[in-house]
């Protein structure tokens, strides 16, 4: 058996390299000893895999042998610490953040190591420690890009460096031809400096794992150039270096990643997607956290999520970068029915009962419309509380079926709200009653007995043959003279009224516009006029007709005046414009005007003029 010999001759030993990786160093000597590099381990007492492997006893075997200090050979390269993990000048680097079995060389530091020193030619050229971590693409000596001298093959033969080159010798001109000029980037010299044992960031990023770091700024500036969609996995080196650096001067502006969120966001809504972590978040999200358990993301991760709970509609118990436990900011139509049990249907009435926003009937276009979860979640508290139609009636002392007619007149506002069944209910807020009952008799005197010559509401309208609704809307107004209120009744049941005076107003001729005619006068269809009407938007009173005795709306001019001088049609700023209506409406879509009013049955748009910069 030959013996192991402790030291080889200086004659034998291949000469140390700065920062020479110690697999470079063993196979260039096994190269001088006439040895292929398997046997010369093995004659040294150790196997090249474990010299590969980053094995410290490894290491320290090859460095007694060729005669260096150990301590410096440990330093300038990555000791393997687990199966999973390297040490590297204390900070810590994961497997797949070194490129230990595709080597990637400077081709113009090779030609200088081919060009100088008295050892054999293919043993000059060594390995940089440094040319094996991922994030580092460029030589910092010469600006040029590192060249995969591997040619497409991996495994343990191509930590061989002679015996690759050896095999590249007839391509070397062309590799040395086709060298690509690249600066060493801010990124790469932040980590050369971690692996140095400096921190240069002065955030976050300096905090996390090397190799984490790495792909923290590739995944970023991926998203911030191609969207959260971008294809990570097929990214050539070069775009991989144009992002690194890119991500790497993103995170230093804002290392909250606050803008690359917020475009992020836009991007998810500009496809028209429901604004999903994946929709949003891309690669980022799924690739990167789902699928594995590494923790050295989690200072990206942290931010994100904070990030998508200021965004999107998430709250406790979601899996949005871990678990979601602060509380909800915004509710969709979607989360809504999750969290309160509500059909989809149900959603869409509550939602527009909330904001008077039409946009949430066609949620296929508008899957991004979100609310304030706070507000609406009160909103909804508020509709539980509220009373129900007959609650609401009783409340007020009123017949049933006048809730119907009390909201047509604009007197009573509800809070729409549809339960479990297709019929639909409404909720009211006490103190919107208690308003109205204000309102009706704010004109009335007070007395203890039924007054001669006055009767009820309920038994005047049917003698004038009129809604109650009109003569409450009457005494809203404070048109009838002579209201008395009964101390022995509640609500409506207490109003008395005289039918003289009653009769008297609403036969009373009036000037004023009707329905066609204002349709007429705005440029609007019929329809439009009624809902604004309707709606209490435009101040109206209901008349016989002269000839058929027919109830109508009348609108008074000075009603009509007083709506237009704050509102403006489409049709009618056309005109003053000289365009089309439809032209005005992608106008004021453009300049962010929204219309005035989003009404059921308003089909015609308004404007408030005080908007309106071109009149």
């Amino acid at each position: 058996m030959i013996p192991t010999p402790k030291r080889l001759h200086k004659n034998l030993v291949a000469p140390y390299g700065e920062g020479e990786l110690p697999s470079s160093l063993c196979s260039r000597t096994a190269y001088m000893c006439g040895r292929t590099v398997t046997d010369f381990c093995l004659e040294m007492g150790t196997r090249f895999i474990d010299v590969v492997m980053g094995r410290k006893t490894a290491i320290k075997r090859i460095a007694e042998v060729c005669g260096i200090d150990p301590g410096q050979l440990l330093r300038d390269t990555p000791v393997r610490t687990d199966s999973r993990a390297f040490e590297w000048n204390g900070q810590r680097i994961l497997v797949a953040g070194l490129r230990q079995y595709r080597p990637h060389v400077c081709i113009r530091c090779v030609e200088e190591d081919l060009a100088s020193g008295s050892v054999p030619q293919f043993v000059r050229p060594y390995m940089r420690s440094l040319w094996t971590v991922v994030g580092i693409r460029t030589c910092e000596k010469h600006n040029v890009a590192l060249t995969d001298v591997s040619a497409g093959k991996g495994g343990i033969r191509m930590c061989d460096l002679p015996t690759v080159l050896a095999a590249r010798t007839p391509e070397f001109d062309e590799l040395l031809a086709n060298v690509r000029e690249q600066p060493f980037s801010a990124f790469e010299k932040f980590v050369r400096d971690r692996l140095s044992g400096e921190n240069t960031s002065g955030n976050w990023l300096g905090d996390v794992r090397v190799d984490a770091a790495v792909r923290t700024c590739e995944m970023v500036g991926a998203a911030a150039a191609e969207g959260a969609k971008a294809p990570f996995k097929r990214i050539s080196e070069e775009r991989r270096y144009q992002y690194a650096e890119h991500g790497f001067q993103l995170i230093n502006r804002d290392p909250e990643l606050t803008g690359l969120a917020g475009q992020l966001f836009s991007d998810c809504i500009k496809r028209g997607l429901y604004p999903t972590p994946f929709n949003v978040f891309g690669h980022l999200w799924r690739g990167y956290y789902v699928r594995s358990r590494d923790n050295g993301f989690e200072a990206m991760y942290n931010h994100l999520k904070r990030r998508a709970v200021e965004l999107l509609p998430v709250g406790p118990g979601d899996d949005v970068f871990g678990e979601v436990t602060s509380p909800r900011k915004w509710h969709s139509p979607r989360t809504l029915k999750a969290n309160f049990g509500l059909s989809k249907k149900q959603a869409v009435q509550l939602l527009m009962a909330y904001d008077q926003n039409s946009a949430w009937k066609d949620l296929k276009k508008n899957k991004h419309l979100l609310v304030d979860a706070a507000a609406v979640e009160k909103f909804i508290a508020s509709t539980h509380i509220g009373l129900t139609t007959a609650e609401a009636m009783d409340y007020i002392n009123a017949r049933p079926y006048w809730a119907k007619l009390l909201m047509d007149r604009g007197l009573i506002k509800p809070l729409l709200y549809s339960d479990a069944n297709i019929r639909r209910t409404y909720r009211f807020e006490k103190h919107v009653l208690d308003n109205f009952l204000n309102d009706v008799l704010q004109d009335a005197v007070s007395v203890p007995d039924e007054c001669d010559g006055y009767e009820t509401v309920n038994i005047v309208a049917r003698r004038t043959k009129n809604s109650a609704a009109d003569i409450f809307r009457l005494l809203a107004d404070r048109k009838i003279p002579n209201v008395r209120r009964l101390q022995s009744a509640r609500g409506c049941a207490a109003i008395l009224v005289k039918f003289e005076d009653v009769v008297t107003i609403l036969s009373r001729p009036e000037e004023g516009f009707t329905v066609p005619q204002l349709a007429k006068l705005l440029s609007v269809p019929q329809r439009s006029v009624s809902a604004l009407i309707r709606n209490g938007l435009l101040r109206s009173s209901r008349k016989p007709s002269a000839v058929k005795n027919i109830v109508r709306f009348v609108v008074t001019e000075a009603d009509l005046a007083t709506f237009q001088q704050k509102h403006i049609g489409a049709c009618e700023l056309g005109k003053l414009m000289g365009l089309t209506t439809t032209s005005v409406g992608h106008k004021c879509a453009r300049n962010k005007i929204r219309t005035a009013f989003q009404l059921p049955g308003l089909v015609s748009r308004f404007y408030l003029r005080s908007e309106i910069p071109w009149i």
